[in-house]
């Protein structure tokens, strides 16, 4: 499984990519950041960018990138990707194969002005692609889950932001969002599940509930990472649980954010019957 993310900041870009094996939980972490001036404490296996980031032309689209030999690129429908790094290099061809996810129904997610933040998603794409690693090449393929996320600064300041995108089995993908702030009060929550036709329904009655927390032998931080999630408008509860406990990456500023694969457990409240994901 491949975690990647790119992101402008008012400091700059700031890539960062996770390969897992989701048999060992083995981890290899890469980032890529603006450094210029050296203020900035790297976390391991970070490095700075070294080269100005190359369009084909001006005002080219978000969504055509090329740094440090690695490469986001959209034509048409599918996109193509290139990671490299000093221990490996992964390159996909992605295609969706369902429609993109308007989160919220609408895309617009901000907190205090809704068309401050946009937000969709392309739940499901089938990934084709090779993989270089240990001095040899490896055809893979998978699924992966894509989004994009723009406007403002996000998440801002001064908020605890938990989030999951998940698949069941059934087809029903989903969207969820918790954010509170430093006093643990709820600023917003929702889920967005599409169903398999492309339909998005949107509920926002919902209870939290932790059930196991995991503590960061590096960092010290108390991470909640397993979840009960009821949702009366669906007539399921969520069951969450990390395959790995130990997911936490490191982010520039000597900070650290808990990322990683999950299982998921719908139960229907009238039924009992479970589907997982």
């Amino acid at each position: 499984m491949v975690f990647a993310s790119f992101q402008r900041t008012i400091l700059g870009r700031y890539l960062i990519y996770n390969l897992i094996d989701l048999k060992t939980g083995e981890k290899k972490f890469y980032g890529f950041a603006d450094n210029p001036t050296g203020l900035v404490k790297m976390p391991p296996s970070h490095f700075s960018f070294k080269e100005t980031e190359k369009k084909t032309k001006p005002n080219s689209s978000v969504f055509n990138l090329s740094w440090e030999g690695s490469l986001f690129k959209k034509e048409k429908k599918e996109y193509h990707t290139l990671l490299t790094n000093p221990e490996f290099s992964l390159q996909l061809e992605l295609a969706p194969v369902q429609p993109p996810m308007h989160v919220l129904g609408t895309g617009l997610t901000g907190l205090t002005k809704p068309e401050s933040l946009h937000y969709y998603a392309y739940p499901k794409l089938n990934a084709y692609g090779k993989l270089n690693m240990d001095s040899s090449e490896r055809i893979i393929c998978g699924e992966f889950w894509h989004e994009h996320i723009w406007g403002g600064i996000w998440p801002p300041k001064l908020v605890k932001w938990t989030w999951w995108s998940l698949q069941l089995e059934t087809g029903e993908t989903m969207t969820i969002s918790l954010i509170k702030n430093r006093s643990n009060k709820i600023l917003q929550n929702y889920i967005s599940l599409q169903d398999t036709s492309g339909r998005i329904m949107v509920f926002d009655t919902l209870e939290f509930e932790i059930l196991k927390n995991w503590v960061s032998e590096k960092s010290f931080i108390n991470y909640p990472v397993k979840w009960k999630i009821k949702i009366p408008q669906w007539e399921h509860d969520l069951f969450i649980s990390p395959l790995f406990y130990d997911s936490e990456i490191p982010v520039p500023g000597t900070k650290f954010l808990w990322e990683g694969p999950c299982a998921v457990e719908a139960v229907n409240h009238r039924t009992g019957k479970i589907v997982i994901g």
